[in-house]
């Protein structure tokens, strides 16, 4: 189960609402046609895993907060809710289970009508909205660091009155600022996005930053982490000794239930050769030889209470719990009748 996906229509017909002039600067599709990655383009680039691996389904993560720089946030809401439709429906082709996490501008005096509209669609567990800033990631170079706008602050906490969680997707010399923030609202989930965003000057020469912003994030019970895009750190991720000992950092600090492994397909798929399919049987791999039995963790047990349980009114989610409190009743019971035939014996 994949947290981390995204899929998008740049072509003139699109109802997706996404901006080509963004999304366009790399040929991120299996089809040969550069304006559409699409649920079928992305579960073919998941099926081409090693066989240890099956998808099941995964988590639409937002692009829409990476689009359109400069437009104000208030204008820029219905835009939100049009990729968050189009989305939904897309994904609802697919026998595989998805979940939803748009995006919404929360500094934006409409967001609650926002958060409202988009909590109204079924799947819809949460939103993303990129917060990097210096290095400023297209929108916030001019809406400046969010975590000291008073505005996005109150927008924040609208969250929990919709029941959503919040991808964060930020720079390491956000996190202390950020760690402050989550802390007064312990009721939001928080998802870290890619390991953080480090550099590898983040995880060398400003490695302290780093770790103690980590220590502060992972002190809070209510703040997960996804293991994913290390490609940006070094295409070499795999081969290289920095980002392996700050995944192992990152293990130790959050441990096996709340880490969990993404794609971040097709962004990564189109970065390195090494963050295409192939590099799911190496992270696998890898996760064995850091943490034997996390496996099991990363790419499903952390994902299945958090996100598919997240609304136990989403069609699939009650069934799912049900059927694994189910399981663990009848292992129980199978403890039980060993423990009692021994008792016998003895």
């Amino acid at each position: 189960f994949d947290p981390h996906v995204h899929i998008w229509d740049l072509s003139p017909q699109s109802t997706s609402g996404h901006d080509p002039a963004v999304l366009t600067e790399c040929p991120w599709t299996t089809t040969g046609n550069s304006k559409m990655y699409t649920e079928v383009d992305y579960e073919a680039d998941c099926d081409g895993a090693p066989e240890v691996l099956k998808h099941i389904g995964g988590v639409f993560i937002d692009v829409m907060s990476a689009c359109y720089p400069g437009t104000p946030g208030e204008a820029l809401q219905e835009t939100c809710l049009q990729e968050a439709h189009w989305v939904a429906a897309m994904l609802s082709k697919s026998s595989r289970l998805y979940r939803y996490a748009p995006s919404a501008c929360l500094e934006s005096p409409n967001a609650s009508a926002t958060l409202s509209k988009l909590a109204e669609i079924p799947g819809c567990v949460g939103i993303r909205q990129i917060l990097n800033h210096e290095p400023h990631w297209p929108r916030n170079g001019e809406l400046g660091d969010l975590l000291d706008n008073e505005q996005w602050k109150k927008g924040y906490a609208l969250l929990a009155d919709v029941g959503f969680s919040f991808d964060l997707q930020l720079n390491p010399h956000q996190f202390a600022k950020a760690a402050d923030h989550i802390q007064n609202h312990p009721n939001i989930p928080v998802i870290i996005n890619h390991l953080g965003t480090p550099t590898l000057d983040d995880l060398t020469t400003k490695r302290n930053q780093y770790s103690d912003g980590m220590r502060k994030l992972a002190a809070l019970a209510n703040v997960n982490i996804k293991i994913s895009m290390l490609c940006y750190t070094d295409k070499d991720f795999d081969k290289s000794p920095v980002v392996l000992d700050a995944i192992s950092q990152i293990l130790s600090l959050f441990g096996d239930d709340r880490c969990c492994f993404a794609t971040n397909f097709p962004v990564d798929r189109s970065s390195s050769e090494r963050c295409s399919a192939p590099m799911l049987g190496g992270f696998t791999k890898r996760t064995l030889e850091l943490r034997h039995r996390a496996c099991q963790y990363y790419f499903v047990d952390a994902l299945v209470g958090f996100f598919l349980c997240q609304h136990l009114e989403v069609v699939g989610c009650k069934s799912l719990k049900v059927a694994v409190l189910f399981g663990s009743m009848i292992s129980a019971v199978f403890v039980f009748l060993v423990l009692l035939c021994i008792c016998r014996l003895a």
